[in-house]
């Protein structure tokens, strides 16, 4: 679990840059997860569910494109995880015919 929670945040954070900065590295401790093949693939299926659950029918989705790897140390580039995203998407759509889809914006 993480999150940025201290018994005494006011000694810990002194500015608003000290907690942006705390808050950025907590996502770079997780950028490795985040860009595991498996992780990223789930991540998108999930967040496709939310949305959809959310009645939204279709999404335009800002993403960096980075590394995504792997177990055998494979890295794919940016049109394989486009790839990736948009065989997630298909998928989703069979199962939610009234899904519309995603745009990929880059």
């Amino acid at each position: 679990f993480i999150n940025l929670k201290l018994r005494d945040p006011e000694l810990m954070h002194t500015d608003v840059n000290t907690v942006w900065n705390d808050f950025q590295q907590m996502f770079d401790a997780l950028k490795d997860l985040l860009m595991y093949k498996p992780f990223f693939e789930d991540y998108h299926r999930q967040m496709l569910r939310e949305f959809y659950d959310d009645n939204v029918q279709y999404i335009e989705l800002r993403a960096s494109l980075s590394k995504v790897y792997d177990a055998n140390g494979k890295n794919y580039n940016e049109f394989e995880i486009v790839k990736m995203i948009s065989d997630i998407v298909e998928s989703f759509k069979k199962d939610h015919p009234d899904f519309f889809g995603v745009k990929i914006i880059y």
